[in-house]
């Protein structure tokens, strides 16, 4: 894979930029990275890397989430213990969701 093609996809994962901004900062026509992103190995790439930035993320969000809930639960009006159950229920199988994704991964793998 060339190194123009690994900026490309490290700034989309990025996610701050759209699809146009990134191939002018990345010195490429928007329609070259639109032929890019039907390569299986460029698809590969950004997947793997997509996971990547997932997994690095989630411990900081989760932290963040938790203490977001630990706050509202004090504050919370009865109208707003709808959001709060959804949210801590999403926190309950968090470690599911990662567990399923990555046993989906090693069976696309595998």
């Amino acid at each position: 894979m060339k190194q123009k093609q690994m900026e490309v996809i490290k700034m989309m994962v990025d996610g701050a930029m759209t699809q146009g901004e990134v191939a002018r900062a990345a010195g490429v026509n928007q329609a070259t990275i639109c032929r890019w992103k039907k390569d299986p190995v460029f698809l590969l790439e950004y997947s793997r890397q997509v996971k990547e930035s997932i997994v690095n993320k989630a411990p900081g969000s989760y932290k963040a989430l938790v203490d977001f809930l630990k706050a509202r639960k004090e504050m919370a009006k009865s109208g707003e213990y709808e959001i709060f159950f959804a949210a801590e229920a999403i926190l309950d199988r968090s470690d599911d969701l990662i567990s399923c994704q990555f046993r989906t991964e090693n069976v696309l793998q595998g």
